[in-house]
């Protein structure tokens, strides 16, 4: 059974500017990954921290005191009343940094950004064999996501038997997920299965 792949109500300008945002990550990633060698992790970490932090007060002036702040217009319906992707992403790009190896953290921030936008990109532009339960969704995606995580999980990670493990528990997460934000469950579940195989080096 073939399916379009998404919400007919989303215009190309939303989508897009969504997936700017995984460009931004990459940046933040990037400018994580100089201040760690010029400095120090923890360091970096706090700079993190400020991400979330000043994200937070993005929300608070949208949500909490109602105004009308820039890059509105890019929010999904479902983020209208709660907390943006954005802020799930760079919390779940914290707690990854924060929490597992650098080498398992890297791949699961890198699997979220790149894994995650290829997917989306595919269900976008492409009609497919649709998911069951998950209409917006289709198993070309899913495909698609798992060969760019394992990409990822073979130039990051020291041994190669955790690049599949990884790869295939960010496309369960992505392609499962249906009320929980995955840039959040992503970084963190996959993160969470590649430093459990670290335990076995």
């Amino acid at each position: 059974m073939r399916s379009g792949a998404l919400d007919a109500k989303e215009q190309p300008g939303e989508f897009w500017g969504r997936k700017a945002l995984h460009i931004l990550a990459f940046a933040v990633l990037g400018a994580f990954w100089w201040v760690e060698a010029n400095y120090s992790r923890p360091v970096a970490l706090v700079g993190m921290v400020a991400v979330v932090l000043a994200l937070l007060g993005y929300e608070f002036a949208r949500m909490e005191l109602g105004l009308r702040v820039p890059f509105r217009q890019v929010l999904r319906v479902k983020e209208q009343r709660t907390l943006a992707a954005s802020v799930h992403l760079f919390l779940g790009m914290t707690v990854a940094l924060a929490v597992f190896d650098p080498r398992v953290a890297n791949a699961a921030i890198l699997m979220t950004i790149f894994g995650d936008s290829v997917s989306a990109m595919m269900s976008y532009n492409h009609e497919g064999f649709r998911v069951p339960e998950r209409p917006e969704k289709n198993w070309e995606a899913a495909l698609a996501e798992f060969t760019v995580d394992l990409f990822i999980g073979l130039l990051f990670l020291p041994v190669f038997w955790l690049a599949p493990l990884m790869a295939a528990a960010a496309t369960m997460v992505e392609m499962s997920t249906r009320y929980l934000d995955d840039n959040l469950t992503i970084p963190v579940v996959a993160g969470l299965v590649g430093q459990a195989g670290m335990m076995f080096l």
